[in-house]
């Protein structure tokens, strides 16, 4: 048992050792900080997924689960940043890649992303197809306007970070 915990132990600082230490996140207190809500982190922070705001400060975003888990990206550790709509996917999401890994959830990742899903990804296939079924053609239209909504919030949030980055980062 003693033995089980050095070595998790061991492992654990040895994972720390590549890490490189970032600068601490500069907190901008103004309302109008672009700000994206009910996000899930991939990788998980923990076993079970959580939602969570990510949010655009001075110098890069920080991730707030609701279980009070924080994720702090700097602009300047940012590779590469890709923005992929729900076009004819399930999930709408941000992908950061990262100059130099950060570490949560014990771990390092060098990509994390942060996504929300679209739509109803259940299908009833109990049920008798009806071609002109009211419920579907409700269900559909309220889909087609959730994605568009989405769609204009992730655009609009990733907008708003290019202006405020002066185009540091670009999705």
């Amino acid at each position: 048992e003693v033995q089980k915990k050095f070595k998790s132990r061991e492992a654990e600082e040895k994972e720390k050792e590549d890490l490189v230490q970032q600068d601490t996140l500069i907190m901008s207190n103004n309302k109008s900080n672009p700000k994206l809500k009910d996000l899930y982190l991939r990788p998980n922070i923990v076993a079970k997924r959580m939602t969570g705001t990510l949010e655009a400060h001075s110098n890069g975003f920080r991730y707030t689960s609701v279980r009070g888990d924080k994720v702090d990206i700097l602009y300047n550790n940012i590779k590469n940043a890709f923005f992929q709509p729900c076009d004819s996917e399930m999930i709408i999401l941000l992908h950061f890649h990262l100059k130099h890994a950060i570490m949560f959830g014990k771990k390092k990742h060098v990509d994390v992303q942060f996504y929300t899903e679209v739509g109803e990804i259940t299908t009833d296939l109990g049920k008798h197809q009806h071609m002109h079924d009211r419920d579907d053609l409700a269900a559909e239209q309220s889909e087609r306007e959730l994605r568009n909504k989405l769609k204009q919030a992730f655009k609009s949030f990733t907008e708003k970070v290019e202006t405020m980055t002066k185009q540091e980062i670009e999705f």
